[in-house]
């Protein structure tokens, strides 16, 4: 055999190891890639769950900010401020927070399209890439949903 064409120990393994580390790589820069998409979800998530919170107890916000350490200052003048907390209705916070869980749903699924388009170059690719978000997308709007439906109460 010529000596040029001899693999030696490891001929076969070393470059088809590289091959497979080239390929880690490029699918861990797609998954960083796409990673970015998932955010909007997250937000909306921490969102749908405490803007109860925000509307009820917001209100103080005013009141701390001229007293912020609690001993009795009133900076801006608002520390003596009553304003009354916002309560919401059952069927009104349920109704926006699942308007709001799929409104993240719908723009990580558009912004994902969007990264797909422009990773792929070709529609048919990027459409056919982005089935299992989608699919990942109603398993995940189908639990957070059933996670919103679930009863709230101690004990």
């Amino acid at each position: 055999m010529p000596r040029g064409r001899t693999l030696g120990k490891g001929g076969l393994f070393l470059p088809s190891l590289r091959s497979r580390r080239s390929g880690l790589r490029r699918n861990r820069w797609r998954r960083r890639t796409f990673a970015y998409s998932l955010v909007p979800i997250a937000f909306v998530y921490h969102l749908a769950r405490y803007y109860t919170l925000l509307l009820s107890q917001g209100s103080q916000m005013v009141k701390l900010v001229s007293d912020p350490l609690g001993v009795g200052w009133n900076l801006f003048g608002t520390a003596r401020m009553d304003f009354p907390p916002i309560i919401l209705g059952a069927s009104a916070i349920w109704h926006t927070q699942v308007g709001l869980i799929l409104a993240g749903h719908i723009a990580s699924v558009f912004l994902a399209h969007i990264e797909a388009l422009r990773l792929f170059r070709d529609t048919r690719r990027a459409l056919l890439s982005q089935l299992p978000m989608l699919a990942l997308m109603v398993v995940l709007t189908a639990g957070g949903l059933w996670v919103l439906s679930m009863p709230i109460g101690g004990g």
